[in-house]
């Protein structure tokens, strides 16, 4: 049984549960990380973060994959080759594997939608705009607490994706992985024609794509 450890935040309550029911073959392993202030790009955040990663990853070993579940200090290609380079083998990460998914999927436009509060969205679409995609029209819904983001359901995010669905963008990405779309996903892709990933599915996709697990 392949062993992936889960590195998530302490406000992303639902999601390693959600793997597991999901992926009862995989060997998952609940990692939590601390609060860590900013964004995890500036040389003293970028260290305290890789020194945190490594001593929580430490206990473990004979692991296949990292599930890095979180966009902190993985924001930037140095901040995930960092990554990489700290735990010494395969780790995938919610941005590294978002961009993937829309290069592999030709999307030359992009709906952004995010859970968040205006400040955090317009940081989410500077990201992306920074990494040059073309984002057509965003949305945001105007939480920032994770217990709020976990608590969304199908029909609180229905609005948006038709709205995505509207635009002339080729994929609709919804950011955030405390938004639980291993259960949502699905019924959310029937308000849509166009291509739909979440953070969640992107690092799926990843790992099925680089490691062949299903």
């Amino acid at each position: 049984m392949i062993k992936i450890l889960v590195l998530r935040s302490s406000e992303n309550t639902t999601l390693f549960s959600d793997l597991c029911t999901a992926y009862p073959n995989i060997e998952w392993v609940d990692i939590v990380m601390p609060f860590l202030p900013g964004r995890g790009e500036s040389i003293e955040e970028r260290t305290k973060l890789l020194k945190t990663v490594k001593e929580l990853i430490q206990p473990f070993k004979n692991w296949d994959v990292i599930f890095y579940a979180r966009a902190y200090g993985a924001f930037s290609p140095s901040g995930r080759s960092a990554l990489h380079q700290t735990v010494g083998g395969p780790i995938v990460t919610a941005p590294g594997s978002v961009l993937e998914f829309g290069t592999e999927h030709q999307w030359t436009s992009w709906f952004i939608l995010t859970p968040y509060g205006q400040s955090r969205h317009d940081f989410e679409v500077q990201w992306a705009m920074s990494h040059g995609l073309q984002v057509d029209a965003s949305a945001c819904l105007g939480y920032d607490n994770g217990v709020d983001i976990a608590r969304l359901t199908v029909e609180d995010l229905i609005p948006a994706v038709l709205t995505g669905n509207r635009s002339p963008a080729d994929g609709i990405y919804l950011a955030c992985t405390i938004t639980r779309t291993i259960i949502m996903g699905n019924d959310l892709r029937k308000h849509t024609t166009k291509s739909f990933v979440s953070a969640t599915d992107a690092m799926l996709w990843s790992l099925q794509q680089k490691y062949h697990i299903r």
